[in-house]
């Protein structure tokens, strides 16, 4: 990432990208809440920020911007790496409520015990 000094052309460009950026994370740090708070996979199942492709053209990242790209990078980092613990869980789950299902017994147990 390279940095330019203040006031550059494009300081209006990298505003609009991080304020997007912004909103995505910010969509998804709700989502994990929701789904964390018990309340299930939110009504739009699907998470924001799929298939974003960076703009071209943007130039350098201003100065007086860094600061803000960068506590942007974390909020993402911490989201996708919450998000991907969260889809191992999800799998795991899965996978155990499918072996149940596919037992012979005729009365199967009425709860599953994810833990083990």
């Amino acid at each position: 990432m390279s940095v330019e000094p203040a006031a550059a052309p494009h300081t209006a460009a990298w505003a609009a990208v991080l304020a997007e950026l912004e909103e995505q994370v910010d969509s998804a740090e709700g989502w994990l809440r929701a789904y964390d708070g018990g309340t299930g996979i939110p009504d739009s199942a699907a998470l924001p920020g799929a298939g974003w492709t960076p703009p071209s053209g943007l130039g350098p990242v201003p100065s007086e911007l860094a600061g803000r790209l960068l506590a942007v990078q974390a909020r993402h980092r911490d989201a996708t790496e919450r998000l991907a613990r969260t889809r191992t869980g999800v799998a795991g789950a899965l996978a155990a409520a499918r072996a149940a299902l596919a037992t012979k017994d005729p009365a199967p147990g009425i709860y599953l015990d994810q833990e083990g």
